[in-house]
């Protein structure tokens, strides 16, 4: 059976986001690429809001919180939450299990 092209680009969601988590959880980038200020390069730095700095982790002095922190990760549970209801409510609408498939009774 062939794949649907909806399935397709959940399965392409699915793998983007599983690479944008490995890419913040295991950064490969050194001490020269990303610091902030006060950081010692001898140290590396994690950026926990790629590619936004929402949050940076240093392993001497701890998660240190942006500005920006409080008011991107409401907006991005709202976009989000807000994008599943919709496809929640399209794919509830064009359920092709409720379409008639079987010919009209002869007679």
């Amino acid at each position: 059976m062939r794949d649907r092209p909806a399935l397709i680009w959940w399965r392409i969601a699915i793998a983007c986001l599983v690479a944008f988590i490995a890419m913040d959880l295991f950064p490969w980038h050194g001490a020269p690429f990303f610091r902030y200020t006060g950081s010692d390069p001898a140290y590396p730095v994690w950026n926990l809001g790629w590619p936004l700095a929402l949050a940076i982790y240093d392993s001497r002095s701890g998660i240190h919180m942006g500005p920006f922190l409080y008011a991107v990760v409401p907006f991005q549970a709202l976009v989000l939450s807000l994008i599943a209801a919709a496809a929640f409510l399209v794919r509830k609408r064009h359920n092709p299990a409720l379409q008639a498939t079987a010919a009209p009774p002869c007679c």
